[in-house]
């Protein structure tokens, strides 16, 4: 038999309750619709000319938290129940606007989640930097069909135009800063030695998933 490597303890994973589950999430679509509008309305972090249209959506970094607490299924349902939430408030572009967001968030997780899948480390910055990039491809790649279509249907850019080609480029770019936007606070929230003893505690642990042994600190 072979001993354990000295300064490692196996991970023991407690299972989140299913009425526990859902508190989060509501706790947390809550925390994601109260900064997406002071994103909207009160800090507004615009990107550079002519795309100062894009903000920075600190409402983005609960559903990550979310979804790295409680596992995919929790981050989906916290942008879901965003989505219908920004429905129901004023906004310039009522449904394009949140179907946007929810496009970017759930292209997002989608690449997170793919990241934490095939990376396998023993290290939770490890995995969430490598996830990151596929978040960073996914989301600039896949977002850029629809906003292509959203710039030629409704503010009448030419097609295949530099002018659209130039937006198209500014607005990847954007997609790409958001997800450390997204992650950086998140790692450092998560990564905290007092914080991870208090969610092994609970059972918020998904964001451990696929790492059989965790080091001692």
């Amino acid at each position: 038999m072979t001993s354990e490597p000295s300064g490692y303890l196996e991970k023991r994973i407690v299972r989140l309750p299913k009425s526990r589950e859902i508190a989060t999430v509501g706790l947390f679509s809550a925390f994601s619709i109260i900064l997406t509008i002071i994103s909207n309305l009160v800090l507004k972090l615009a990107f550079v000319p002519p795309v100062t249209y894009l903000l920075f959506d600190f409402g983005e970094i609960p559903v990550v938290i979310c979804f790295l607490l409680v596992g995919p299924r929790g981050g989906f349902c916290v942008a879901a129940v965003e989505f219908f939430a920004l429905n129901l408030l004023p906004t310039t572009t009522p449904l394009i606007g949140p179907l946007f967001k929810f496009m970017s968030v759930a292209i997002t997780l989608l690449g997170l989640w793919i990241g934490f899948k095939i990376i396998k480390s023993r290290s939770f910055k490890s995995k969430i930097a490598a996830s990151s990039v596929f978040s960073a491809i996914l989301r600039s790649v896949g977002m850029t069909i629809p906003n292509a279509v959203w710039l030629v249907y409704s503010f009448h850019f030419v097609p295949f135009s530099s002018l659209l080609y130039y937006t198209l480029e500014l607005t990847a770019v954007f997609n790409v800063l958001q997800i450390p936007f997204d992650l950086v606070p998140t790692y450092i929230i998560l990564d905290l030695p007092q914080m991870k003893h208090i969610l092994r505690k609970n059972g918020m642990t998904w964001f451990e998933s696929g790492v059989s042994r965790t080091k001692v600190r």
